[in-house]
């Protein structure tokens, strides 16, 4: 997903002497494997979707999408009743 859409992994810079405080550049940042490992994090085992949903609206690090960015990331959870996996997205999704 985060390959498909580079936005979600990109930056806010301005610098407020330099260019004025109205005006920041939106950077892409060119995406590696080590880039994406940075981003997309493992949360670990839960035992049902219900904790998956509490991990989203209690996400555990408010710090993760912040200007000036990186304005994404994402959590990967292994939910242990379904034998399957969730993913908890934190992020500005501000882009038009």
């Amino acid at each position: 997903m985060l390959k498909n859409n580079p936005l979600l992994a990109s930056f806010f810079v301005w610098d407020k002497e330099e260019v004025g405080s109205d005006v920041a550049l939106h950077v892409v940042v060119r995406q590696t494997d080590e880039f994406l490992d940075q981003y997309i994090l493992d949360f670990g085992k839960v035992k049902t979707v219900n904790d998956v949903k509490n991990i989203a609206f209690k996400y555990p690090h408010r710090n993760h999408a912040m200007f000036p960015g990186p304005l994404f990331k994402a959590l990967t959870v292994e939910i242990e009743d379904g034998q399957t996996s969730g993913l908890v997205l934190n992020g500005w999704y501000g882009h038009s």
